[in-house]
């Protein structure tokens, strides 16, 4: 658990400093890593959690249990070379050196 930041709090309509859990997943197809995003909530919505139960049924878990209904989702997608995080999830060689950015 930490602390939602200014753009955080803004996109969760919360206010700047309030808890919020960050989960981070990979998602992989037929066995390789594909991607892996990172999901930010806030933590009074789920207040009996750590964030390290909810996966993999989290939309289920999230109705079930917390009485919480997803009803839009908003996403970003961003493309970039790979950094050390990356490269550790995706299972991924390092081709370029940290200054190529």
């Amino acid at each position: 658990m930490r602390q939602a930041n200014e753009r955080e709090a803004e996109k969760l309509q919360i206010a700047a400093g309030d808890d919020v859990i960050r989960l981070k997943r990979t998602r992989r197809v037929k066995g390789i890593a594909a991607m892996h995003e990172t999901l930010i909530l806030p933590a009074a919505r789920l207040p009996d959690s750590s964030g390290r139960t909810l996966l993999p049924p989290l939309l289920y878990r999230l109705s079930e249990h917390y009485d919480v209904r997803v009803a839009a989702v908003r996403e970003q997608i961003t493309a970039q070379l790979a950094n050390e995080e990356d490269a550790t999830l995706l299972e991924l060689a390092l081709p370029h050196g940290d200054g190529d950015r």
